[in-house]
């Protein structure tokens, strides 16, 4: 990662954060830019990267529950037991569920892919 530039910006409005990191590679002649936007809470809502021509490369958006829980991270779902912890992640070809011991210890992790 040596000779490799980054510039970072702030920016706050109604209740919104904005923040983006440049990074410029001079050796490779390119330039990415990464923009998230926040909650004030902290919460990232959106994360957009683009290149250096304006051109996007890719975008994510979030949702939160309102006691803060991640429940959607593009096209997956989360779910989660009484005590806050992840039961489930789910995408479009696989679900993933988490099983504890009491309280917190991750005892068992199981990927259930669904058949093409």
């Amino acid at each position: 990662m040596r000779n490799l530039m980054r510039l970072f910006g702030l920016s706050i409005r109604d209740n919104n954060i904005s923040a983006a990191l440049i990074l410029i590679s001079p050796r490779a002649k390119t330039v990415t830019r990464s923009n998230g936007e926040y909650y004030a809470a902290g919460q990232l809502t959106r994360l957009t990267d683009t290149s250096g021509h304006g051109i996007r490369l890719q975008q994510f958006k979030y949702e939160y529950s309102l006691s803060g829980l991640l429940l959607k991270e593009e096209n997956k779902q989360y779910t989660y037991d009484t005590l806050k912890r992840l039961r489930s992640g789910a995408e479009p070809d696989c679900v993933v569920h988490y099983t504890y011991d009491h309280p917190y210890l991750l005892i068992l992790k199981k990927n259930n892919f669904k058949e093409a």
